[in-house]
């Protein structure tokens, strides 16, 4: 497992996150050095998104007193909030972090592409992906699903006493989308929203009466 830092944050990257990101990329259908070198720079274009979206989280959630640590794994990113004693308008606000850091560098790289052309395929590429990671993978985790942002902020609106709510509201979209992308034929995006569901399901039976977290 890769670990370093950046800003004082303690961050691991697990061997499954650089093989998520190379078949998502298209390695497993790679058969040229042109071929490769896109899969490489998908690879870092998703490292460099995931990675702003997770620092987003963990640098707003350290002005509110917590000790971030981040883990990159096969199914994207995570910040753990050590000490974390967030009232529920700063969990929105870190939650929301995330998202709007990638919606940001979005936004920055298409306005660029509108002055900019790259000399290259590889260079367009670079750009297009960029664009299309950062925004799509924003917008994606506002969807309401725990554990992604958008459930998260869901969680933070609708108090502790509708806690199971929250999670029923998870496990019904990311069931219906799991649905959804195995008719597709989206093996990713189905597994991804499989664990999702099975998670809000195997939660919400441990909720007794419906409270969690102080």
């Amino acid at each position: 497992m890769l670990r370093f830092s950046l800003f004082d944050v303690p961050i691991a990257v697990h061997w499954l996150f650089w093989l998520s990101s190379a078949v998502i990329g298209g390695a497993l259908g790679a058969a040229t050095v042109e071929g490769w070198i896109r899969v490489a720079v998908f690879v870092a274009v998703v490292l460099i998104s995931v990675l702003l979206h997770e620092l987003g989280h963990a640098l707003v959630a350290r002005r509110f007193g917590a000790r971030p640590a981040i883990l990159l794994h096969g199914l994207g990113g995570l910040t753990h909030l050590f000490g974390a004693r967030l009232t529920r308008g700063q969990g929105i606000l870190v939650s929301l972090a995330g998202p709007m850091a990638g919606l940001a560098l979005g936004a920055i790289v298409l306005g660029i592409g509108e002055f900019v052309t790259a000399a290259n395929a590889v260079g367009r590429s670079a750009l297009g992906a960029l664009v299309v990671v950062n925004i799509g993978w924003s917008l994606f985790n506002l969807l309401p699903i725990l554990p992604m942002d958008g459930g998260q902020v869901l969680r933070d609106l609708a108090g502790p006493r509708r806690s199971r709510m929250v999670r029923v509201v998870g496990l019904s979209l990311a069931a219906a989308l799991c649905g959804l992308s195995l008719w597709g034929q989206q093996w990713f995006l189905a597994i991804l929203f499989g664990v999702m569901a099975w998670q809000n399901y195997t939660d919400q039976r441990r909720i007794p009466g419906g409270v969690t977290r102080g």
